[in-house]
C-alpha cells in the first residue's frame, strides 16, 4: 500500500487490532492515516481537533486531552457503528500512545502527514481540522464536535432527524451565546449526499491560508464558505436564536435538564455559560409547546 500519511498505531507498536483488507483494485484513500483507510468507505465519523501550542497551559491541553477517552465512551453508546478520529499535531509519547492504542472505534489522524490533501494544513486555524473529514471518499458522514464539551442523547437525536431530512449539511444552535450561522462543533455533512466533488471543493475552500491572514477563526471561515455558498443545503436545529435565522427548526426532544445544551464546556466548578433562559416558544417543537427549555 501506498503511504498516505502518518500512521499513528504503527509508530506506537499498538497491537491486536484486527484490520480488514480491501480489494486493491477499489482502493480509496482515506484523508485520515492508511490505518483508517483500512476501516473502508461509508464511515460514520464523529471529528475533533486536538493540538498543542507553546504557550498553551497545562489546564487547558488537559481539559481537551481529557475530552478523548470520555467522548468515546459516549459515542460508542450513542452513536453505534460510528467511529471517532482525532486530528492533531501532538508528539508521539507514552500518554498518547496509550490513547492511540486504546481502542479500535478511535483514529488519530497526524496532521503533518496530510499535506498532499491539504498544503496549507498546518496553516489554518487548527479548529479546521476536524472539519478535514469533508470531501474524503471514505467518508459518508461525518459530525465535528469540541473534546471539551461531550456528545450527548439530544444531538443524536437532531442528527438522526437531520439524515432522514435529505439536506446534506447539518447545523445546530442551543444556546443563546450560539450566535453565528455555523459552530465549528456542532456541524456536520453527508459527503455522499452533497457530492464528493462539492464536499472536496469546500474542503479545498477552508483549508486555505488567506483566512488565516486575515485573522479570520475558523467560525468564520465556515460562515463564509460553507453557509455563505450552501446555505440552501443545511439543516439546522435552533432552540434560541430561530427569530434571527429563520431558515432553521427546533430540536425533535426536549433537553434532559435545563441547564444542559449541546456545546457545554466541561468544567470544574462553575458554568459561566450555564443555561438559565427559557427558550422562545417559536422554537419549539409544535408538539412541546409547554417545553420551557425546549
Amino acid at each position: 500500500m501506498a503511504r498516505l500519511s502518518h500512521n499513528p498505531r504503527a509508530i506506537c507498536n499498538c497491537t491486536g487490532f484486527h484490520q480488514k483488507t480491501i480489494d486493491k483494485n477499489s482502493f480509496v484513500e482515506s484523508k485520515c492515516s492508511d490505518e483508517a483507510t483500512l476501516a473502508g468507505t461509508n464511515q460514520h465519523v464523529i471529528t475533533f481537533s486536538f493540538y498543542s501550542k507553546p504557550e498553551s497551559v497545562r489546564a487547558t491541553k488537559k481539559r481537551y486531552f481529557d475530552g478523548i477517552l470520555p467522548n468515546l465512551k459516549v459515542m460508542k453508546k450513542i452513536y453505534p457503528g460510528w467511529i471517532m478520529r482525532v486530528h492533531t499535531n501532538a508528539s508521539y509519547t507514552p500518554e498518547v500512545c496509550d490513547l492511540v492504542c486504546a481502542d479500535e472505534k478511535l483514529f488519530f489522524c497526524d496532521i503533518r502527514g496530510l499535506q498532499r490533501f491539504a498544503p496549507h494544513v498546518e496553516s489554518v486555524d487548527p479548529m479546521l481540522w476536524r472539519s478535514i473529514p469533508m470531501g474524503d471518499p471514505t467518508v459518508k458522514i461525518f459530525a465535528s464536535r469540541d473534546l471539551d464539551s461531550r456528545l450527548s442523547q439530544r444531538e443524536k437525536d437532531a442528527v438522526d432527524q437531520w439524515e432522514d431530512s435529505g439536506y446534506p449539511i447539518h447545523g445546530m444552535r442551543d444556546h443563546p451565546l450560539h450566535l453565528t450561522e455555523i459552530m465549528g462543533g456542532m456541524w456536520g455533512a453527508d459527503n455522499y449526499k452533497l457530492c464528493l466533488d462539492v464536499a472536496q471543493e469546500i474542503n479545498f475552500h477552508m483549508m486555505q491560508r488567506v483566512w488565516k491572514q486575515r485573522s479570520l477563526n475558523d467560525q468564520q471561515i465556515l460562515s463564509h464558505v460553507v453557509y455563505g455558498q450552501h446555505k440552501n443545503k443545511i439543516l439546522t436545529h435552533d432552540s434560541y436564536t430561530c427569530n434571527v435565522y429563520n431558515d432553521s427548526i427546533p430540536f425533535p426532544t426536549k433537553r434532559p435538564q435545563s441547564k444542559e445544551y449541546v456545546q457545554r464546556i466541561v468544567v470544574i466548578g462553575s458554568d459561566p455559560t450555564a443555561l438559565d433562559k427559557m427558550c422562545p416558544v417559536a422554537c419549539r417543537p409544535s408538539y412541546g409547546q409547554n417545553w420551557d427549555y425546549c
